[in-house]
């Protein structure tokens, strides 16, 4: 149902912190399985009309591959966390929770979870995966500029 007048709260508004193109690079952890993986591209983040959801464009090369993601992050008032949903030019999709404290947003999924730090016109993002819920392991690290 739709609300009229409806405002964006001050938890709305944090997300504005992403908004922007971002120069994208870094990469993946060696494993066992796989050697490191170069990545590079951008991420763009945008407000839908009415502020309330922010769209998250990646469009990066991990190794040789292309990775092209369509994400939508918004509020949940009554988790007093933020929600994404993802999809990828392979099929995938998925959903992330996330918290914010202060400079750090922490995105955590089923197998997999992110801490981005977010400082001036730069953010730092670790990712992990895990296989079991239990033990994770580093999986990948990424530094965004903003271009503007």
């Amino acid at each position: 149902m739709a609300m009229e007048n409806a405002q964006p709260t001050a938890a709305h508004k944090l997300m504005s912190v992403l908004a922007g193109r971002w120069r994208t690079e870094g990469q993946t952890v060696a494993t066992k399985d796989a050697p490191a993986m170069k990545i590079a591209g951008t991420d763009t983040y945008e407000w839908l009309p009415g502020e309330f959801f922010m769209i998250h464009h990646v469009d990066v090369r991990m190794g040789a591959d292309d990775a092209k993601t369509l994400e939508v992050i918004g509020y949940d008032v009554a988790t007093n966390t933020y929600l994404t949903t993802f999809f990828d030019n392979l099929g995938n999709t998925g959903s992330y929770r996330a918290t914010v404290n202060q400079d750090v947003w922490t995105f955590q999924g089923v197998a997999d979870r992110a801490t981005l730090t977010i400082r001036d016109n730069t953010m730092e993002a670790h990712w992990e995966r895990t296989d079991d819920s239990v033990h994770w392991q580093d999986w990948m690290h990424i530094t965004l500029t903003r271009v503007h």
